[in-house]
């Protein structure tokens, strides 16, 4: 089997109207052309002018690479051979292959059809970014969330044919949120793993909406209260990081087992569909919850990661349970103490679990017990999402400042389990 390769050229460049351009973190810096109808990237980071030549000016922000020869009249786009896209969440097309959907740190959120380039679909910052698997052309999306502000999502039910502009918006207060909840700024989503287009959406209450591309409204999930009712309020400060569920057995029925994770450490488990939570894995770990995974072929195993640096040896960054997420233990042997950020499921190999960190992906063959990095094909990246294609032909990884990456999978690995071709 072939390493990873690189899901076309994933640019992180954004050349946009000027009266498109704006800055969360205060007044913006417009960098345009002669004739003011485009600019450069609000956020700048670097300007350097050219030894020996006066006219010519090379800038570095969050659009890339650009130079002027010109002394700033005009600009051009350096970036058309770099891979260098900051991804924050990203998924697959389950009809299609080589269909992925991605969010990115302020540069919008992005199609991938299998061209060189992944189309700019809509504005803003790109958080999560997730694709209806039973419906492919339902997209939903999230901006950057801001208490008092923004909280909510972006979403179409045409497929990458809306581009940006035509995404329809679903903010609090209107979609049913509270526009002063706690949130985070890149808000966690998750589409039920039985009913594609649930939707549920995390501040520190967790909303959910039972037809979401029909009606994007919500209803609030645990009671009125932080999650647990029998705790208030529960999560102490803190806003929901990470959403799962486990498929309905009744057809048409959305998940009864959900499990929230936030980012002050704490884990929930619903077994009613939402109506109570009660707190699980309730140490003192204290460590961001990135990412809970439920093995498809076993809803009674459960994996947690933990996006933190956490001191110990072995360190606390995978946590494991065996019996529906009742009781945990640490499942970090081998990896190294640094964020762990999302987990994925072989489909071919049971007990074999991806896991993307700030320094590439590890694997474990053993279900947790024991892990080894592969990073075959890989730069030394952070890998802030991983996402299996249906039905299992690849893993898309997507890392924050290299683009995306793709490795092939198949059922072959059942039989050569002694590793990849590079």
């Amino acid at each position: 089997m072939n390493g990873f390769h690189r899901s076309g050229t994933t640019l992180l460049c954004e050349d946009v109207r000027l009266e498109e351009l704006a800055s969360a973190e205060g007044t913006p810096l417009y960098v345009y052309s002669a004739g003011t109808n485009t600019a450069l990237h609000a956020d700048m980071h670097a300007i350097t002018p050219w030894p020996g030549h006066a006219s010519e000016i090379w800038v570095g922000n969050d659009g890339g690479v650009w130079q002027s020869t010109d002394g700033g009249d005009t600009w051009n786009n350096k970036n058309t051979s770099l891979q260098i896209t900051q991804f924050e969440g990203c998924d697959t097309d389950a009809t299609t292959a080589n269909r992925f959907y991605g969010g990115t740190q302020d540069n919008g959120t992005n199609g991938y059809a299998g061209a060189i380039a992944w189309p700019h679909l809509d504005f803003g910052d790109g958080g999560f970014a997730l694709i209806d698997q039973g419906a492919p052309d339902n997209l939903v999306h999230t901006y950057y969330n801001l208490s008092g502000a923004l909280i909510g999502v972006g979403y179409t039910t045409a497929g990458f044919v809306t581009t940006q502009g035509d995404y329809i918006g679903s903010f609090a207060p209107n979609n049913g949120i509270g526009a002063f909840d706690r949130v985070l700024f890149y808000a966690p989503i998750h589409l039920d793993r039985g009913v594609h287009d649930t939707l549920y959406f995390g501040t520190h209450m967790l909303y959910r909406s039972n037809t979401f591309f029909a009606t994007h409204q919500f209803e609030l999930q645990g009671g009125g209260a932080d999650l647990a009712p029998v705790v208030p309020p529960a999560l102490d400060g803190g806003s929901l990081s990470a959403i799962e569920t486990v498929a309905n057995v009744a057809p048409g029925q959305p998940a009864q087992i959900i499990f929230t994770g936030s980012d002050n450490g704490r884990v929930f488990r619903s077994t009613d569909g939402g109506a109570t939570f009660n707190e699980v894995d309730a140490g003192a770990l204290g460590f961001f919850v990135s990412d809970i995974l439920v093995d498809p072929n076993d809803p009674t195993i459960v994996y947690q990661s933990r996006a933190a640096f956490t001191e110990a040896d072995p360190p606390y960054t995978v946590r494991k349970s065996v019996d529906g997420g009742t009781t945990w233990h640490n499942a970090s042997n081998g990896l190294p103490d640094v964020p762990a950020n999302a987990l994925a499921a072989d489909p071919y190999l049971p007990g074999k679990i991806w896991l993307g960190t700030d320094v590439g992906i590890f694997v474990s063959e053993d279900a947790g017990a024991t892990w080894a990095p592969f990073n075959d094909g890989l730069p030394n990246v952070a890998i802030f999402d991983l996402k299996i294609s249906k039905p299992g032909s690849s893993l898309l990884a997507c890392t924050h400042g290299r683009g995306a990456f793709t490795l092939a999978l198949s059922p072959s690995d059942a039989i050569f389990a002694d590793g990849f071709d590079g």
